[in-house]
């Protein structure tokens, strides 16, 4: 009879699992993309907090949305990739050499999709803390959303989002040479 329970129980996870998937996928893929170097660590950095979404969700108590808890365990994920990927032997991937040799100078004559690419290198380059408030932050998160993710308070959120605006404006202001 345990089993039976188990597998209903399992089945209705499961498909809990795939609507948040569904629903936070995209999002969850951006905090991926900022927190990897090449498209296959990004790949595995997504099955990874794919993963540990799904380890987590029995232990999921509602005391936050969805979304707000998954941001977290994505976030949490990431960082422990991060660390983990800075104890190895750097290895750079090609497309990580291609995106730094095509980084564009920042000229009156450049279109809206490399003022993008340069956007998203400039905010790869930020601490993890200030890209994580700052990614939330572009996802529309509630200031008290992102003090819940980040472990701050919402005044400090307002804060570090007005210090990440000018530290912005100064890395695109001033170009990687």
């Amino acid at each position: 009879m345990a089993v039976i329970r188990n597998n209903i129980r399992d089945a209705g996870m499961e498909e809990q699992f795939l609507s948040w998937i569904q629903e936070h996928g995209n999002r969850l893929q951006r905090i991926c993309y900022f927190y990897s170097w090449n498209s296959e660590e990004r790949k595995d950095l997504y099955q990874e907090v794919l993963i540990q979404i799904w380890k987590s969700m029995p232990r999921f108590r509602e005391e936050s949305s969805p979304g707000t808890w998954m941001y977290r365990i994505a976030v949490n994920t990431a960082l422990m990739h991060r660390r983990t990927m800075g104890r190895k032997k750097e290895v750079v991937g090609l497309d990580h050499v291609e995106e730094q040799i095509q980084a564009p100078t920042i000229e009156s004559s450049m279109d809206q999709e490399q003022r993008m690419q340069w956007l998203k290198s400039a905010i790869k380059d930020l601490k993890d803390l200030d890209k994580t408030i700052l990614l939330l932050y572009f996802e529309e998160i509630p200031y008290d959303q992102i003090a819940t993710i980040t472990g701050i308070s919402v005044s400090n959120v307002g804060v570090r989002l007005t210090r990440i605006r000018k530290q912005l404006s100064v890395m695109i202001n001033s170009p990687k040479s």
